[in-house]
């Protein structure tokens, strides 16, 4: 599928809004999540860099982890993610997207009204 950084963000904020949390704009600190087993991701919303796992995030920001290992660090203005076999932005949404539907009762987003 070969998705780009647009792609990733829109599937964070998809995710975000399925789990029903406020606009990352008004969080007052970095939102982390455990996605699934593999995949571990870290964004801030707010106005000021902020350090999380050893990394200044700046504002705006999502830092990823693969497996422990640092995968990421983008933007909606762009950024880089891995592109390796297992671990590349189609994975790294896949995973985005099985976890979103347990939380959204099997459904996809598109059978959602909800989600955008």
């Amino acid at each position: 599928m070969s998705m780009d950084i647009n792609d990733v963000w829109m599937a964070i904020a998809k995710y975000h809004k399925a789990l029903g949390l406020p606009p990352m704009s008004e969080m007052d600190a970095p939102w982390i999540r455990q996605i699934d087993k593999l995949w571990w991701m870290a964004i801030n919303g707010s106005l000021n860099g902020v350090q999380v796992d050893g990394v200044v995030l700046e504002p705006f920001h999502a830092y990823v982890k693969f497996n422990g290992w640092p995968a990421g660090v983008f933007s909606p203005a762009g950024g880089i993610i891995a592109a390796g076999k297992a671990a590349n932005a189609d994975t790294f949404c896949e995973a985005l997207v099985k976890a979103a539907g347990r939380m959204l009762d099997g459904r996809t987003w598109d059978e959602c009204p909800e989600a955008p």
